[in-house]
């Protein structure tokens, strides 16, 4: 099996998380933050899909074997709330959907909605594109 091109992955890990919603792409830590609806739901890094995760989901992360996001700035480590996609979730829009909405609560998902309609959360930046063009 030939290994996929970042941009055939970014299109890949796209599609399985389009079926949420409206999907885009932009430049973050040196890979691709992934929105959803304009929240953001995913990154990848070196060839990994990591999902954005809660106090809640997390546990259900864990026990999937996923591994949490870290990333080292300086001499210290650090981690996001994102943890790798399982590798179920990689394979099918039906395991996606499950795992791409286990990575947040309906509580996340309200606060960004707020914050989007307060202002406090950019509508979109000039970095940003959609997955087509990812």
């Amino acid at each position: 099996m030939r290994r996929l091109t970042l941009d055939e992955f970014g299109q890949h890990c796209c599609e399985l998380l389009g079926a949420g919603g409206s999907v885009r792409s932009r430049a973050m830590f040196g890979g691709r933050g992934i929105d959803v609806d304009e929240l953001f739901v995913a990154l990848i890094i070196n060839d990994q899909l990591y999902l954005k995760v809660d106090a809640l989901s997390s546990p259900q992360f864990e026990a999937a074997d996923s591994v949490p996001f870290k990333y080292r700035q300086g001499e210290q480590w650090h981690s996001m709330n994102c943890f790798s996609a399982p590798a179920e979730a990689m394979k099918s829009l039906a395991a996606m959907k499950h795992w791409g909405r286990q990575e947040t609560s309906e509580k996340y998902y309200e606060n960004s909605r707020e914050k989007r309609l307060t202002g406090r959360v950019s509508q979109g930046s000039t970095s940003s594109r959609n997955c087509a063009s990812a």
